[in-house]
């Protein structure tokens, strides 16, 4: 997995990385921020305490530099990889199904997987549309770059895209993950 921890605070962080652990192989960090309980998180993860999750420290610069510097970072024998967002919250199980059982089995043709995301509306309350998620697993090979600052691209990927009926949980604009755990 390949994720970017910011300035901003994101309570959702030890979730969304337990949700993951049994999913992924490693998880690559650009560090790009001050929050100390970001910092914590991370080194409190499962993944961490394993050996497998590396924190790369970087100055921020945009998001493409931050995802490139992520790509770096990545084991030699990378065959796939998980862009993940501090606030996304997996469903453990299913996500296992997919990077153990599915990814090995799909044709080399494929090249990305993508997911479908639903986010909250700043309570349990409002639940807004379904979103699919592009580039969310894929397959890794030297030569890609993320582009563009903002809303970046990836260049240089190869193969076909599919979707997976996935369905995962956004938490960006909640505030308390302590719901969560209860």
């Amino acid at each position: 997995a390949t994720l970017i921890v910011g300035a901003q605070p994101e309570p959702h962080l030890p979730l969304a990385l337990e949700s993951i652990a049994s999913a992924v192989d490693f998880c690559v960090v650009d560090y790009n921020g001050v929050q100390e309980d970001n910092y914590r998180a991370l080194q409190e993860s499962r993944l961490y305490r394993e050996g497998r999750l590396q924190i790369g420290e970087s100055q921020w610069q945009n998001f493409a530099q931050a995802r490139n510097h992520t790509l770096a970072m990545l084991p030699p024998q990378t065959e796939w990889f998980m862009r993940l967002d501090a606030d996304e919250v997996h469903f453990p199980e299913q996500l296992q199904i997919l990077t153990r059982q599915l990814l090995p089995a799909l044709s080399p043709r494929v090249g990305m997987l993508d997911y479908y995301s639903q986010a909250f509306a700043f309570s349990w309350d409002y639940l807004l549309p379904l979103v699919r998620r592009h580039d969310f697993l894929i397959r890794y090979h030297p030569g890609m770059r993320w582009e563009r600052g903002i809303h970046e691209q990836l260049s240089g990927r190869q193969g076909i895209r599919v979707a997976a009926p996935y369905l995962f949980h956004h938490y960006a604009t909640l505030n308390d993950p302590q719901v969560l755990i209860k």
